[in-house]
């Protein structure tokens, strides 16, 4: 699915947009920096919206690539029956 550059321009402006909002709502927690070394321990909804701003081009490029799918469900499901059978074989 192809996006033409105006209307990918604005979904584009819409998911930043989107992303200030959770920043807002979703502050990095600095309160438990007290002495200690080492990277600060982030929630699951912090790591995500980071890993989202961070990302953006690559979580956006089924918009501007016309090869790329919107989900990657199919390379799930390719993967899923492998994993059962290591598991059911007791591999790892």
């Amino acid at each position: 699915m192809f996006t033409p550059p105006d209307e990918a321009k604005r979904w584009r402006q819409r998911y930043r947009r989107l992303l200030k909002k959770a920043e807002t709502e979703c502050p990095p927690d600095e309160s438990q920096r007290k002495g200690k070394r080492g990277r600060l321990k982030r929630s699951k909804a912090r790591n995500l919206l980071e890993r989202l701003r961070d990302f953006e081009h690559d979580v956006l490029r089924f918009m501007e690539v016309e090869s790329v799918p919107f989900t990657n469900n199919q390379g799930e499901n390719d993967l899923r029956m492998t994993k059962v059978q290591q598991k059911i074989s007791g591999c790892s």
